[in-house]
């Protein structure tokens, strides 16, 4: 089975529980070694690359993020030297503005003793963590499972403009990321990659 995942569009992985895709991700991920043929990135073999590179290069966006006891800044830098400009500059971009106080303070306390976040304000901090680290790949595990409308119409949004300049794969069971004829979609079954053929 081939499975060709390019930029430029978003590449959804769907299909029934328990027919390959959390196999395809770690295989992706240099997590499993193939039983035969290759992982290719950028044309050589994932095999290749050190753990440290593949790490640097991937970013993967959990279905249940996890949220830490301390602050938003800390949750979303993990002790990584990113600018607390950038910072504020994705929680414009993901609508988490609010979280901030007026002049910008990233200091508020969540996770267990701070504020209690919803899963779609998990989920886009989650996103956010991923992006600071600047990564090639992003993968994205369920992103708008048991989310609220307006969070799931953002992450899909940003997904496609991400795609633009990241290879972004989705694995997802929700219509309106399946059905998406804008996407590379590819159906797993039996261990096979059925690919819509999309706009």
């Amino acid at each position: 089975a081939v499975l060709r995942l390019t930029q430029g569009r978003l590449n959804v992985l769907t299909g029934p529980n328990g027919t390959g895709k959390s196999t395809t991700i770690n295989l992706i991920l240099g997590l499993l070694r193939p039983q035969e043929g290759a992982v290719l990135y950028n044309g050589k073999d994932i095999r290749d690359y050190t753990t440290a590179t593949l790490l640097s290069q991937f970013a993967i966006v959990e279905q249940e993020p996890f949220v830490f006891q301390g602050t938003l800044l800390d949750n979303i830098t993990l002790g990584r030297d990113i600018s607390e400009d950038t910072v504020r500059r994705y929680l414009h971009d993901f609508a988490l503005d609010y979280l901030m106080a007026g002049d910008g303070d990233l200091s508020l306390k969540i996770g267990a003793k701070g504020r209690a976040l919803s899963s779609g304000e998990k989920q886009r901090l989650a996103l956010i963590r991923a992006l600071a680290g600047q990564p090639s790949v992003i993968i994205l595990d369920e992103p708008t499972s048991n989310i609220d409308y307006a969070s799931s119409a953002l992450i899909r949004s940003v997904m496609h403009d991400l795609s633009a300049h990241h290879l972004v794969i989705c694995v997802s069971h929700d219509p309106a990321i399946t059905a998406d004829d804008s996407a590379n979609t590819f159906h797993i079954e039996h261990g096979n990659y059925l690919q819509r053929h999309s706009l």
